[in-house]
């Protein structure tokens, strides 16, 4: 019964569509501010793999490994600090993280401290939007700070 409903709705301007009818049928995904992170085309894959992982909430950190019942160490590695490395702790709660980000950020002429995880997100999302090489720039290195982090 949807098949013809939207066969109808293809063709309701009086002539058949094969391309509407083949795009009705796709499956439509909820658009998310984050995109421009993880698909620009001068990052380097593997920078976007793992941008887009950690976006997702879905790294391998000591809190999923202990979830998963991995016994691995909980200090943190980066900043030697007694704390369970989560995402929101490793990105940018940890000094020695922060300390990265905010050097490169510095560098690029921005003068603001690294909030909570998903805030950051949500900035870069929108600072690196466009064609502007600064854009461009800040977005390679959001990706690579992730990366290598």
């Amino acid at each position: 019964m949807d098949f013809m409903v939207e066969l109808q709705k293809c063709s309701s301007d009086g002539g058949f569509n094969i391309k509407k009818v083949y795009l009705s049928f796709q499956p439509q995904y909820p658009k998310v501010p984050w995109k421009h992170l993880t698909m620009g085309a001068r990052q380097l894959p593997r920078h976007k793999f793992i941008l887009w992982l950690a976006i997702r909430q879905r790294l391998a950190t000591v809190d999923r490994l202990e979830k998963w019942g991995i016994n691995v160490p909980k200090d943190c590695v980066l900043c030697s600090m007694e704390v369970t490395e989560t995402l929101a702790y490793l990105f940018f709660e940890c000094s020695y993280a922060r300390h990265i980000w905010t050097s490169l950020l510095r560098w690029m002429g921005e003068s603001r401290q690294p909030k909570a995880w998903n805030e950051e997100v949500n900035w870069m999302s929108k600072r690196s939007r466009g064609n502007r090489a600064k854009a461009e720039v800040l977005a390679w290195l959001f990706d690579a700070t992730v990366y290598h982090i």
